[in-house]
């Protein structure tokens, strides 16, 4: 139905106030119809999702069990059915508002604010969520599910989905997806996908100056909030004065800053947008290098100008003292000189061992002489043998105790 508007004819007071309260009554009705549907489209792609958490909970149950129960038996979990170790399609999707706190602790109130909804920053319960534009340099931070894997891990959004709540990270978050039909336009069955990540698991990582030295690092920004009502001014005033342009006036004010900077820094620190478009008009006009003539020729790099052979090493002599230790005694080859030494270093320790045993220079007694002859003539005989009448006395002594 269409809003109240006055009627066209002077209608008496209880005709207006019925008429105002029926266009009123229509639009509270359509309001809540609308957020009723939504309310319903959430909590299915919730019961979706948890029901997909649950069945992977319980295929890890049976899993770990087995493990358990069959030990080196176990089958391999990276292959089977011809799924190879995928995941479903449905991971790709993600839930409508996200599986944040917002929707999960205000069901009652119709899960995202419908204020925060309509705010152009972006969809989210703070505005370090909402924040986050293509093109960030982004950290994760936390995780739950499959992206806790690439937890402190930095790369660069390539989408923003505002209503899942969530960001596509180049290069992070990677996963083989089983397709939904084998017949697809002649996709295979098993296609490598990145996931998202929840935008609540990520936080902005940005060159921030030090106060003291000066000097810009990377930092990781926990909150992000927008330009306030003085740093717009600012800008507007330089655009006045004709320092910026229109469509840098724009974009700078769409900007964010870290709350409490100007205490720190005099002034509000300025954090602007990526901007990829710009970078790609660059690189569209950036233009192929104009060869000179000192650059090497093709033909120069591709020429072969070595040939291997096996009468001699395929290397230099000193390139396998870089890859192992010149005197290490894992080398089976070693230079002749360090070999001389070797066999000098076993020479002297024999030498040594035999003039140990000889006495090693010290003085010998007459009675260490005749005990050194005594050792020698025991040595002689051998191992003593006993007689069989000792044998048959020892027989006897044993029986008799018990033995």
């Amino acid at each position: 139905m269409r809003p109240y508007r006055p009627p066209s004819v002077l209608l008496p007071r209880c005709s207006q106030c019925l008429h105002r309260t029926i266009s009123t009554t229509a639009t509270a009705t359509r309001k809540r119809r609308k957020a009723r549907d939504a309310q319903k489209q959430t909590d299915r792609d919730l019961q979706e999702r948890a029901a997909v958490l649950r069945a992977r909970i319980r295929d890890a149950r049976i899993a770990r069990r087995e493990d358990w129960m069959l030990g080196p038996l176990a089958p391999r979990r990276d292959k089977g059915h011809s799924e190879y170790g995928t995941v479903s399609a449905r991971e790709l999707e993600g839930v409508k508002g996200g599986l944040g706190r917002g929707v999960l602790t205000e069901r009652g109130r119709g899960g995202v604010s419908a204020a925060a909804a309509g705010k152009k920053g972006g969809v989210g319960r703070s505005w370090r969520e909402s924040l986050i534009y293509e093109g960030d340099r982004v950290a994760v931070v936390s995780g739950t599910g499959p992206e806790s894997r690439e937890k402190g891990r930095i790369g660069v959004v390539e989408a923003v989905r505002r209503e899942r709540r969530d960001v596509l990270i180049k290069d992070l978050n990677p996963a083989y997806i089983k397709a939904l039909s084998a017949t697809e336009a002649g996709l295979p069955l098993i296609q490598e996908r990145r996931l998202t990540i929840p935008l609540s698991s990520i936080r902005l990582v940005h060159k921030i100056p030090d106060p003291l030295t000066g000097i810009s690092t990377d930092k990781i920004i926990e909150r992000l909030i927008p330009l306030p009502d003085e740093a717009q001014a600012s800008i507007r005033a330089e655009f006045a004065a004709g320092a910026i342009g229109q469509k840098e006036l724009i974009h700078r004010l769409r900007g964010r800053t870290i709350p409490g900077s100007k205490e720190v820094y005099k002034h509000w620190l300025e954090i602007p947008l990526p901007n990829p478009q710009h970078d790609s008009d660059d690189s569209r006009k950036r233009k192929a290098p104009k060869p000179l003539d000192n650059d090497t020729q093709r033909f120069e790099v591709e020429a072969r100008t070595w040939t291997p052979t096996l009468l001699r090493a395929p290397m230099p002599g000193g390139v396998i003292d870089e890859l192992r230790n010149k005197y290490s005694r894992f080398r089976t080859r070693h230079d002749a000189g360090y070999q001389l030494a070797l066999d000098n270093r076993a020479r002297r320790k024999a030498e040594y061992e035999a003039w140990a045993r000889s006495g090693g220079g010290v003085m010998v007694t007459p009675r260490m002489e005749a005990r050194q002859k005594e050792r020698e003539v025991l040595k002689g005989r051998g191992e003593p043998v006993l007689e069989r009448a000792l044998l048959e006395r020892i027989g006897e002594v044993m029986k008799e105790r018990g033995w």
